[in-house]
């Protein structure tokens, strides 16, 4: 099976936005899945802090 050449494979939506003056162009499913990393990441951190750490109720 031969690879589709660039011009028939799908577009990705992206938007774009700048920042201080530089441009940027994000693509929705890379956002997402960077969001859920992010997500997983800070979950995962906050279940492995000790008792102690959290505080007394």
């Amino acid at each position: 099976m031969h690879p589709l050449p660039p011009e028939l494979l799908p577009g990705v939506p992206y938007f774009t936005f700048s920042l201080l003056k530089i441009p940027f162009t994000v693509a929705w499913p890379n956002l997402i899945a960077w969001i859920t990393v992010a997500v997983v990441f800070v979950a995962g951190a906050a279940l492995r802090l000790p008792r102690f750490i959290e505080g007394k109720d």
